[in-house]
């Protein structure tokens, strides 16, 4: 059971104003063959923070909103760039997560991450449609919600 530890989630907060994101994204996707017709939609909520060099911040970071998420990594920077680091990033990509950690962290926000989580929430709410899929089946055709 997650117990929330306030001290820890005011630093999440504080972490999170300072370097981190959210937005949505919504794909489409029309798969055509033989056995199978179906167009899904791919829709994604994400909540991520960026690091450079050290893992342990984000590791922090995960376990102050109750494990939830995960840490990517390591990338090595692309190219021939001298000056760039190894990047690490948290990532909650799920509607449940992304809201699970707008929750622990909002008291703490400043204005402005407020605004934009609110914003990135309510587009996504608003332009979300379920994945349906046709498929080709011994009776026909189907119409499914994955």
């Amino acid at each position: 059971m997650f117990v929330p530890n306030r001290l820890e989630l005011a630093w999440s907060a504080g972490f999170f104003d300072g370097e981190g994101t959210a937005h949505f994204s919504l794909m489409k996707h029309d798969k055509r063959g033989k056995d199978y017709d179906y167009v899904t939609t791919n829709n994604r909520l994400q909540l991520g923070v960026d690091q450079s060099s050290s893992v342990e911040e984000l590791n922090r970071f995960r376990r102050s909103v109750g494990d939830v998420g995960k840490v990517y990594g390591p990338y090595k920077p692309s190219g021939n760039r001298i000056n760039h680091r190894v990047r690490y990033r948290y990532s909650a990509m799920s509607f449940e997560h992304f809201q699970h950690v707008m929750a622990c962290i909002w008291q703490f926000l400043c204005s402005r991450k407020r605004a934009q989580l609110k914003r990135v929430h309510q587009g996504f709410i608003q332009n979300h449609d379920p994945r349906w899929r046709s498929l080709k089946g011994k009776r026909g055709m189907k119409n499914r919600i994955a």
